[in-house]
């Protein structure tokens, strides 16, 4: 029997993950292009400006500082850069993954304990409306108020 390597990102016997992420500060396969788009615009821009900075703004330098500080700055501009793109392109995910948070933990109790507090209420109000028919009844008097329904809202 031999044995194969499992793709990159597969468990052996498991099933394939469901985007196709190396790690979970990967880019799926489908938002690559985007994300390369988005992080080469940004690391072009920061480049721009970083160069500027150095070339026309701090001109005191010489020439071997400035060469120096360009490359120093390079190594931030592209984890900015890198950052900002993953944000733009991942950021609506991370946001849903707060939103489903927030609706489990604390929207669905909440609407589920004034559905509760709704039925309570209107069970006493049944309740009430029962104890006035079978008071009538008992006294034999004529008991013509209608029923309280979920629509009525006194």
């Amino acid at each position: 029997m031999t044995t194969q390597d499992p793709s990159p990102g597969r468990i052996p016997g498991g099933n394939p993950p469901e985007d196709g992420r190396e790690s979970i500060w990967s880019v799926p396969p489908g938002r690559m292009a985007q994300y390369f788009a988005l992080f080469t615009l940004f690391a072009s821009m920061g480049l721009g400006f970083l160069l500027w900075y150095e070339v026309f703004w701090n001109t005191a330098d010489t020439l071997p500082q400035t060469a120096l500080a360009v490359i120093k700055g390079l190594g931030l501009n592209a984890a900015g850069a890198a950052g900002l793109a993953l944000q733009i392109v991942e950021g609506p995910r991370f946001v849903m993954v707060a939103a489903d948070y927030f609706t489990k933990k604390w929207l669905n109790p909440l609407k589920e304990k004034l559905r509760q507090e709704g039925r309570a209420e209107l069970n006493a109000k049944w309740e009430a409306w029962n104890a006035r028919r079978m008071e009538a009844e008992e006294k034999g008097e004529p008991f013509d108020e209608p029923p309280p329904s979920a629509n009525s809202r006194k």
